[in-house]
């Protein structure tokens, strides 16, 4: 093999051989290098008896010698063995062509004093400058070639025949005896080697030239270490028949050189091959790959020598159809010699590995401009000069293919084109960041709460990394047994012939491998998914591998409530207990004891802890208390999950959502008809034969029983300003009217039909700040509708005939009774002074109908857009927060209060500010109603609703909340 090597060359001075040829062992001592150049020796190599069976070589110093402008000598810096240690000869024939091999392997040893670095022996020619050989100090070499002395086996002259001899790098026998192959042992033979550094001493009357190729000794020799060096020569044009037509016997001039600074690695001129050296290197032998196949394309030395021999005959691919797995071919536009060729590319970047197979670094290929090369081999001879279009990429192509290996650079311009036979081109060698690949043995794990499991791992080593790592697993309560793994220092891993990988990386002898044990906590929870065994060095991730499917079963227990599951909010009311009940079975064999308790509440909100007791796969039930203190913020909404060291989801429901609503008073009434604020607390009639009750603070501090209280059924309820309740009792064309205070039943007064109209009871009326009943009548005799007023105390009664109203309009009145408001139909707002009777009329407009009046005048109602405000004077403002919420009055303790409410909230709008606060009174597993205006005399609103249970028949219980 050669291999290109951009050696800046300096001479070696070479130790006299004087001693050498006497086979001396000694080790000169160290001396200072001289300031002038000692001339380096010249060794002649000779090998004769070639062809029998006892070839035999020796070596010996010539006078004269090499030096160099940038020498570093020092004295008798080499000591090279005047007899080998082997020789091997041997001839193969292939394709007709005979080839002699002959070498010879000496002992040398490094006497400098110094460690020497890329030791480098060169063949050296001396040329007769002017023909006479008188003037010769010695004699020289064979027509320009480093070898003289060349004769037959009878000893007469075969010069003319030593441009057959080749250097060449040791060879051996391939394994089926047939022919050569690099001895892989054997020392490098570089070509294309930089050597216009050297400064030349030539011998008398003669010329030296020094080869540009040569044997790299060694990358590295510390002072007083020995190596051995190779010399191989192929001799071509062998006649088997007649070996005695051939050379018997030649010398091979040599010189040393030493490049102590280099730090590029050239490959070798060979397309097929790539070689170099390794600065650096001390990891043992290795090899080179693919950096994703891990195809193997050579192998490294223990002295970091590359020997890169890429495949002879590799499986190729169509050029012209790169994307055939698309069903698609790539077309050419351009000159061609072929109208398609197989290919196989390898290159611009190699991985460089170790013999376990771990990455140290990469070597990439490029160009002296930089430009990357990669190698390309090509089943026939073929031209390429124009695009290359792929479904996936458009490639300028400016090939010259030989059959076999080509070298081609990948432009800076984006063109592929060939580089000429010879042109030199750079590997460089980057070592690999730290890391680790980490290979696992399985894809699938099957791992149990409180048990262990192991799990074999491969970790190899990139970059060189070494010492303690640590293994973790991402999965929660899956722990690594051993925790810590402690790699080895790679520069001392064993140099053998162990590994130079094969295709993929497989489970090598001297891989750092571990048996670990998985261990999973008992309060470990299920788990199905992918699990990464995580590497890290200093606390920093180094590597990781993925197990892709980890079933963990938890041997648990499922729960769920047992009543219907809801998907809304339920009722929890403030100073509420509620009993949850929970249904329980064994899941993956768990037996024993567990307890369950809900999770997820608020502040104020409690729940028990039960305790229950489960045989392997049995069931069983527990109820859980939940208790809201009069303390829990209303409105807040929160889930409750059931929960528990053994608990785990379950395919029923087992979460429920809450919400916190006021507290509660139980109504003792069959039903809610309607409500007005009394002068502390709320007056509320009770339906269906019921009574008329009032509420304080939740309590129930008076309750006046009667019968059919029904308000479609002619009763009505009314409240004064001062907080007094009037009902209305139609019988027999009589309305009954009686006023109850917090001192009880304080009259009663009847009124005729005939006096009072027909629609007393049916729709809205009031009563005014002087007990007055504010109605709308018929007309008589064709006059439009009256305003009646009758008073409640005297039993006056004044008409105000001839109305623009209906007598089906509900009439409002402000909290303080001064002011009525009727204009729920038609286009116009009236407005009564209740002092006098005076009506007064505004323009409506399109504005929403009114529901409720302040002191001020101002009325209320609610459209798309929200909440709209109109002051006496046709003033709108609106209040743009809550659109559609039905509203409810002002608040009796703070006249800048609306209240509004929609199904189950209700909203306290500050008609200041425009502030809205959002109380949610009902929960979904309760139905609630407004009645009447829902307020309370010292402040706040009253929400009305019920609930049903189902223990067998339906209980409804009715109840009631003051919200603030």
């Amino acid at each position: 093999m050669s291999q290109e090597f951009p050696l800046n060359l300096k001479t070696v001075s070479l130790l006299a051989l004087t001693c050498l040829l006497a086979s001396c062992g000694r080790t000169p001592e160290a001396v200072t290098p001289p300031v002038a150049a000692t001339p380096s020796a010249l060794y002649e190599l000779h090998f004769q008896n070639l062809g029998s069976a006892q070839t035999t070589a020796t070596a010996q110093r010539l006078g004269g010698g090499l030096g160099a402008q940038r020498l570093e000598n020092a004295p008798e810096p080499l000591a090279l063995g005047t007899t080998p240690l082997s020789t091997l000869e041997f001839v193969t024939t292939e394709n007709g062509k005979s080839v002699r091999h002959a070498q010879a392997t000496f002992k040398l040893t490094n006497t400098s004093g110094r460690t020497l670095k890329n030791l480098v022996f060169l063949p050296v020619a001396l040329n007769d400058t002017d023909g006479d050989p008188s003037n010769n100090a010695q004699a020289p070499t064979a027509g320009g070639t480093p070898f003289r002395t060349v004769r037959y086996f009878d000893g007469s002259d075969a010069s003319a025949l030593a441009g057959t001899l080749t250097p060449v790098q040791g060879q051996q026998l391939n394994a089926e005896k047939t022919g050569a192959q690099a001895d892989p042992d054997a020392d490098a033979y570089f070509r294309g080697l930089s050597t216009a550094g050297l400064n030349v001493a030539a011998p008398a009357g003669l010329s030296v030239q020094v080869t540009d190729g040569g044997w790299l000794a060694a990358t590295s020799l510390a002072a007083g270490a020995s190596t051995n060096v190779t010399f191989a020569v192929d001799m071509g044009g062998v006649d088997p028949a007649n070996l005695k037509a051939t050379p018997y016997s030649f010398s091979l001039l040599v010189t040393g050189g030493e490049d102590a600074t280099a730090t590029d690695i050239s490959s070798s001129v060979d397309p097929a091959s790539l070689q170099g050296v390794l600065p650096d290197w001390k990891y043992g032998e290795g090899w080179l790959g693919n950096l994703y196949s891990y195809a193997t394309f050579g192998t490294v030395s223990a002295g970091g020598v590359v020997g890169g021999k890429l495949p002879a005959n590799p499986a190729v691919q169509s050029l012209m159809g790169r994307n055939s797995y698309s069903g698609n071919s790539c077309t050419f536009t351009g000159t061609q010699t072929a109208g398609d060729i197989g290919t196989y590319g390898t290159g611009p970047e190699l991985g460089v590995f170790n013999s376990q197979n771990d990455r140290i670094g990469t070597l990439t290929e490029r160009t002296p401009d930089d430009e990357p090369v990669a190698r390309v081999y090509s089943d026939a001879d073929a031209i390429f000069k124009g695009t290359l279009n792929c479904w996936y990429s458009e490639d300028e192509l400016d090939l010259n293919l030989r059959r076999g290996w080509n070298v081609v650079a990948l432009g800076k311009d984006g063109t592929v084109r060939s580089l000429s036979a010879g042109t030199r081109t750079v590997l460089k060698y980057v070592q690999a960041s730290e890391g680790i690949v980490v290979s696992l043995n399985q894809s699938y794990l099957e791992l149990r709460a409180g048990q262990s499991k192991t799990l074999d791992v491969r970790l190899n080593q990139t970059g060189a990394i070494s010492g303690d790592v640590t293994l973790e697993t991402d999965v929660p309560g899956v722990t690594v047994t051993p925790a810590t793994v402690t790699l080895p220092s790679l520069s001392a891993t064993s140099v053998g012939g162990q590994g130079r990988g094969v295709g993929t990386l497989g489970l090598g002898a001297q891989a750092v491998s571990r048996t670990l044990t998985l261990t999973v906590a008992e309060d470990a929870k299920p788990y199905y998914g992918p699990m990464n065994l995580i590497v890290k060095k200093g606390g920093v991730e180094v590597g990781r591998a993925t197990v892709y499917s980890v079933s963990l079963t938890v041997p648990s227990v499922s729960a769920y409530f047992s009543d219907s599951s809801y998907s809304q909010p339920q009722s929890l009311s403030r100073g509420e207990t509620q009993t949850i009940p929970v249904s329980l079975n064994s899941v993956n064999g768990f037996a024993g004891m567990t307890t369950v308790t809900l999770s997820g509440l608020p502040a104020g909100v409690t729940a028990s802890t039960e305790t229950v007791n489960l045989t392997e796969g049995g069931s069983t039930k527990a109820n859980i208390t939940l208790n809201v203190s009069a303390q829990a913020e209303v409105g807040v909404i929160f889930t409750a999950q059931l929960s528990g060291p053994k608990i785990t989801a379950s395919y029923a429901q087992t979460s429920q959502q809450y919400v916190v609503t006021p507290d509660r008073t139980i109504l003792n009434l069959r039903n809610v008809s309607a409500s007005v604020p009394a002068a502390e607390g709320v007056w509320i009639l009770g339906s269906n034969n019921q009574a008329l009750i009032r509420l304080v603070q939740g309590q129930e501090v008076q309750r006046f029983p009667f019968g059919n209280a029904n308000a479609y059924d002619g009763t009505r309820l009314l409240g004064t300003p001062d907080g007094r309740a009037v009902v209305i009792k139609s019988e027999q064309e009589t309305y009954t009217f009686t006023l109850y205070s917090a001192a009880g039943v304080q009259s009663s007064r009847n009124f005729s039909q005939n006096d009072l109209g027909e629609y007393v009871t049916s729709v809205t009326r009031q009563v005014d700040a002087q007990d007055n009943f504010w109605t709308v009548r018929i007309g008589k005799n064709g006059n439009g509708p009256s305003l009646v007023k009758a008073n409640l105390t005297t039993g006056v009664i004044e008409t105000f005939p001839n109305q623009p109203f209906s007598t089906y309009d509900p009439i409002l009145s402000s909290p303080d009774g001064r002011i009525l408001l009727i204009g729920n139909y038609g286009s116009m707002i009236y407005r009564i002074n209740t002092q006098n009777g005076e009506v007064t009329a505004t323009a409506r407009s399109s504005l929403p109908t009114p529901y409720a009046l302040d002191n001020s005048g101002n009325w209320y109602g609610s459209s798309s857009s929200g909440i709209v405000q109109v002051s006496p004077q046709g003033v709108v403002r609106l209040y743009a927060n809550n659109s559609y919420a039905s509203v409810l009055g002002i608040d009796r303790a703070d006249s800048n209060t609306l209240w509004l409410s929609s199904e189950r909230t209700f909203y306290k709008l500050d008609l200041t500010t425009g502030a809205v606060k959002d109380l949610i009174v009902y929960g979904y597993n309760s139905s609630g109603y407004r009645v009447g205006q829902n307020l309370d005399g010292g402040g706040g609103a009253w929400s009305f609703g019920s609930s049903t249970t189902y223990n067998g028949t339906p209980t409804t219980t009715y109840f009631a909340s003051l919200v603030k």
